[in-house]
């Protein structure tokens, strides 16, 4: 009978255990996301409207896709070198991480194919299984703002942009505008 009850309770503290380690590891993955996600809140909100000609036109440095956000924004010198930067942040194709990339933005530079070679590459994020960015504003003046997979306008920046992240564990981060 001892016996019995000995087992029993190991049992239940093995499970106990195991539960708690469980909820300790989606804990930490919760966390991660989080402060990821705060860092790319504060990342593009130093979004700067830099203009660069482009094929003879003026245009703002900001290009939005489903996958990869591209932007300029003026960044600290703990960095490197003070001063405005080319900026990405989104998944690599065929690669499960979330990247953070940026390249000192210097006068000959015409467009974000320069981003192949950056300055710096973190990775911010392994084990992904989707991210999605979009893009609230108007096309035209006549229209209605709205959310939309691709930001190509070359007058101005979006109102807000959206974030969704989902790990390859199952956990959705929140989203983030």
């Amino acid at each position: 009978l001892l016996g019995l009850i000995t087992v029993t309770l190991y049992g239940g503290l093995h499970l106990g255990t195991r539960s708690s380690e469980i909820g300790e590891q989606r804990a930490d993955a919760t966390e991660q996301i989080r402060l990821i996600q705060g860092f790319i809140r504060r990342e593009v909100s130093q979004a700067y409207p830099l203009l660069w000609k482009h094929k003879g036109k003026q245009q703002v440095v900001f290009r939005g896709e489903p996958q990869t956000l591209y932007f300029a924004a003026i960044l600290p010198s703990h960095r490197g070198v003070g001063g405005t930067y080319l900026v990405s942040i989104g998944a690599v194709p065929n690669s499960a991480e979330l990247i953070f990339s940026y390249r000192l933005a210097t006068p000959e530079i015409q467009g974000f194919e320069v981003m192949e070679k950056p300055d710096e590459r973190v990775v911010l994020l392994r084990d992904l299984e989707g991210v999605e960015f979009a893009y609230y504003g108007k096309r035209q003046k006549e229209e209605q703002a709205s959310w939309q997979g691709h930001w190509r306008d070359p007058r101005h920046l979006p109102r807000l942009v959206r974030l969704r992240l989902k790990t390859s564990n199952g956990l959705l981060g929140p989203e983030l505008v």
